[in-house]
């Protein structure tokens, strides 16, 4: 942090040097002009659905690195990503900078995203006879890759606590938010599905190589710069004396910091709602990482109908997209847990039901998907809008300031679902003998890596959403207490959650 700081500003505030302030966006309901910007800004998101759709293919046909080195890889990738995002996360609490804790890292990674964004996507063909070698090249390069996104990302997010004071407001900026990152993730997965197969050999075959980097070349831009271009309207509320940013008083010593960091870590998943809700979240990015990691290989295998596949993928993108402004009205009416119930409920009920599909059927897992979509949009919205609730809960009731570590312990959450979802389903492959085409003509891939797939992309997924459903039966709805605009100094009642009680600022 001591290196950023010095880079983008001079350190010169310290601790007492900061004064209790109002936030420099007005608490209000009303658009402004960073509330805007900070939305659209999500559309960067269009990284994670890319990946989570094109990686494994990339990896296993056009690549051809073995399944099993495969799912090494995913694994190794976001267990990474996984630990990385509470560190960036408490280093972005701690900063002090002239520009502020969370700005600074956003500008210095945006260029540097962008750079690896590229190289991760550069198929080096003259490892593909050597797997060791193959395996270590993109291992480094998506190692490299996770560090820009998460110091890009982790501050960036934790934005959202400055400038969406209200229960009211949080639900409609994740709903733009996330509505902004399906529209754009549509559009991206079909414009990579087109620039994947627009280019050919000499001899008439697909050069998937350049097809893969052309669409690099694309969306690096869109990847890399919306959340900097938007952090220059953003300017950050003024941290309150009485709380730590850090999460907890002490020196600047690293053992201590440390000590600090796994505290506040270790009290705010003892708080019921925070914790099961992280819970939640991870067993929802399970879902969508088992059906997005392997909708397209299911599609071909299975269906025989790889052209198809980029359809399925835009139809429930399509349709995650369009029910977002329908699950705000519902949240508006019912409050954030009913409406979460009875979406995750009805997504769980179609995946199941859509195990039955036969191999010639298409068509109608291509009119099934913008449905199943709506019904997990409530998991995007839901969800989404009660984190900042959880935080802003266990931060009035703790006095701690450490949104970074909060929001990074959410992201972790996602990680470590999307990292067992990914790696296991590839893992699971291997063991079922699945073969790779290598960017040639689809093979026919065995009965068990069939069935497999089938069990992959439908029935685990809704199995893990009636574990969703349980969870959120024991999450509090902060509809009354957060409904006008927050007041730090108001006391909290220990009576509305007595599993907080122990704890002591």
């Amino acid at each position: 942090r001591t290196v950023v700081g010095k880079i983008v500003g001079k350190m010169s505030k310290t601790k007492e040097e900061v004064k209790l302030g109002e936030s420099a966006v007005p608490l209000d309901n009303g658009w402004t002009a960073p509330r805007v910007a900070y939305c659209i800004a999500n559309l960067s998101r269009i990284d994670l659905y890319l990946q989570t759709y094109f990686l494994a293919p990339y990896l296993l046909d056009v690549v051809g690195l073995k399944p099993g080195l495969t799912g090494t890889l995913l694994l190794v990738k976001q267990i990474f990503d996984a630990i990385s995002d509470p560190l960036i996360g408490h280093l972005s609490d701690s900063t002090r900078s002239a520009y502020g804790r969370r700005r600074p890292y956003i500008f210095l990674s945006a260029p540097l995203l962008w750079g690896l964004w590229l190289i991760f996507w550069l198929d080096v063909v003259q490892l593909h006879d050597d797997q060791m070698s193959l395996f270590a090249y993109y291992l480094v390069c998506v190692l490299m890759l996770t560090v820009a996104t998460t110091c890009t990302q982790m501050p960036f997010f934790a934005l959202l606590q400055d400038i969406a004071p209200t229960y009211g407001l949080r639900t409609r900026m994740i709903g733009i938010q996330e509505m902004t990152t399906m529209l754009a993730t549509a559009v991206a997965v079909l414009g990579q599905g087109l620039l994947v197969t627009a280019f050919a050999y000499p001899n008439g075959e697909e050069n998937l190589q350049l097809g893969y980097f052309v669409a690099a070349l694309v969306f690096a831009p869109l990847i890399a710069f919306p959340r900097a271009l938007a952090s220059l309207f953003i300017t950050e509320r003024v941290l309150n004396d009485d709380g730590d940013s850090d999460g907890g008083k002490g020196g600047n010593g690293i053992l201590e910091s440390v000590w600090h960091f796994l505290r506040i870590c270790g009290q705010s998943l003892r708080f019921r709602d925070f914790g099961f809700l992280v819970i939640a979240w991870t067993l929802s990015m399970a879902v969508l990482s088992f059906v997005t990691g392997n909708i397209l290989l299911y599609v071909e295998y299975y269906m025989r109908e790889p052209s198809k596949g980029v359809w399925v993928v835009v139809g429930l993108q399509l349709g995650v997209a369009l029910s977002l402004p329908v699950w705000i009205g519902i949240v508006k009416f019912t409050g954030k847990k009913a409406s979460l119930a009875f979406g995750a409920s009805s997504c769980s009920a179609i995946l199941l039901g859509s195990f039955f599909l036969q191999e010639d059927q298409v068509t109608i897992l291509i009119i099934i998907s913008p449905l199943a979509g709506l019904f997990a949009g409530s998991l995007f919205i839901c969800i989404n809008a009660m984190q900042p609730d959880s935080c802003a809960a266990f931060m009035d009731k703790t006095g701690y300031q450490c949104e970074g570590i909060l929001y990074s312990i959410f992201m972790l959450g996602s990680k470590l679902g999307a990292a067992f979802a990914l790696s296991m389903s590839s893992f699971a492959l291997g063991l079922t003998g699945f073969e790779s085409s290598e960017g040639q003509e689809s093979t026919v891939q065995n009965d068990a890596t069939i069935l497999l797939l089938r069990l992959l992309v439908f029935v685990i997924p809704g199995v893990l959403l009636t574990g969703v459903l349980v969870l959120i039966f024991f999450i509090k709805d902060y509809r009354k207490q957060y409904s006008s605009v927050i007041d730090r100094d108001t006391s909290w009642d220990d009576s509305q959650n007595d599993d907080t009680k122990h704890f002591d600022p």
